[in-house]
């Protein structure tokens, strides 16, 4: 053995196992491994390799927090731990809610040997586990009744990534797992103090060791997934390299540009602080392809009519006909979301057989817009057509357009 050498170990067991914590660390010292200080870290722990020897571990509940952001850099009392210190016992380092201390010398008293006191301590740590179970649970219940109420799962998905919002998901779900048992084995814990029953330090933690640190691993990857994931999608929010200027896009779309109304030749293309005139391409677990462009640009009809309109363009290409038809209904109740109830309505629109499309939907949320949404099979098509000058294109006409080409 290596005097000295530092070795790591994970935890086989959660912070709040008071006994399989302890009884695990007294079993590494007797095999020559002992806890260092500011030892705990993610899921690890650090320690010392030197003679075996028999050292007792002890776990004592912090009355408030233990984070480094708190007032007293989430450390003990000094005084607390200078009367441990003539007990004979060091403070080592924090584990979750709990100091820990340490005593070598067989012949040193404990540092609480009144079972009561110790379960009032454990007040704390019951309150914050509680509160933390409710707010995580709130957290789920909004997300999961602002999704419901506005049946928008699909869009959300398809905006943030269906991966990201899982992961999201199961780290919500996960946490609140974690938050109940938590609060159940403090429970439990404390009821067995206030019986005036021992800790017991000569735990099995080798029982579910290895199914906890499975879980463990399991853990921090999703989470260190979605911190990449959540910040992959806010970079590419920022700078979108995926988005490039339509006029530089060679491949076919199936949809309508803007550029290909109106007489040919007379379209003229304008800009707009530099947010139009661009596409995007991406796919999705629940999306083969999706494109979405924009064009803000002028034409002239072939009675004379200057058209100047912007056109936004979102494709999805479904996975299945059903999640195709889920997705455009989605659609006008988002729209109607977005604008105060009395600016939302449906219009009147030709018939989808008349178009040849299976579905269509169309409404209006914004003076100047009107919106269309279009099924085939598993595609959708969302268009937003808005026009800026008197001489206009009636829906009956635009839509017509556009769905001609689907038909081509």
């Amino acid at each position: 053995m290596k005097i000295g050498k530092r070795v790591y170990r994970m935890v086989p067991c959660p912070w709040y196992d008071v006994e399989g914590i302890e009884s695990w660390l007294e079993s590494m010292a007797s095999e020559g491994y002992f806890l260092r200080k500011e030892a705990f870290f993610g899921g690890f722990t650090s320690f010392e390799q030197g003679e075996p020897k028999p050292v007792r571990y002890r776990l004592e509940a912090a009355q408030r927090s233990t984070s480094f952001l708190s007032e007293s850099g989430g450390e003990p009392d000094a005084e607390a731990v200078q009367m441990s210190g003539e007990l004979g016992w060091e403070y080592l380092t924090r584990c979750g809610q709990f100091y820990v201390y340490a005593c070598d010398d067989p012949n040193a008293p404990e540092l609480n040997t009144d079972t009561s006191v110790q379960a009032m301590a454990l007040s704390y740590i019951r309150k914050d586990g509680r509160n933390g179970v409710i707010v995580n649970m709130v957290w789920l219940l909004l997300l999961l009744g602002l999704t419901w109420y506005g049946r928008c799962w699909l869009l959300l998905a398809l905006q943030y990534g269906s991966w990201l919002v899982l992961l999201t998901a199961a780290l919500m779900i996960g946490e609140l797992v974690f938050g109940f048992k938590r609060v159940l084995m403090i429970r439990q814990l404390r009821k067995k103090l206030m019986d005036g029953n021992q800790l017991d330090r000569k735990k099995d933690w080798e029982k579910h060791a290895f199914g906890y640190r499975a879980w463990n691993l399991l853990s921090v990857l999703v989470a260190v997934v979605w911190i990449f994931g959540a910040g992959g999608y806010w970079l590419n929010s920022i700078d979108n390299p995926n988005e490039i200027p339509i006029t530089e896009y060679q491949g076919e779309l199936p949809f309508l540009r803007l550029s290909e109304l109106g007489v040919e030749g007379s379209f003229k293309r304008d800009e707009w602080m530099g947010h139009t005139n661009k596409i995007k391409i991406s796919s999705d677990w629940l999306a083969d392809v999706v494109i979405e462009s924009n064009e803000y640009g002028e034409f002239t009809m072939e009675d004379g009519r200057r058209i100047d309109c912007a056109m936004y363009v979102t494709y999805t290409d479904m996975r299945t006909e059903w999640l195709a038809r889920e997705l455009a209904e989605e659609y006008p109740i988002s729209g109607r979301r977005e604008v105060k109830k009395d600016r939302f309505r449906f219009l009147d629109c030709p018939s989808a057989e008349e178009l040849g499309v299976d579905q269509i939907t169309a409404y209006s949320a914004y003076p100047m817009g009107q919106a269309v949404v279009l099924v085939k099979g598993s595609e959708v098509w969302q268009i937003d057509f808005m026009q800026f000058r008197e001489d206009t294109l009636s829906l009956k006409e635009w839509v017509g357009m556009f769905a001609e080409s689907l038909n081509r």
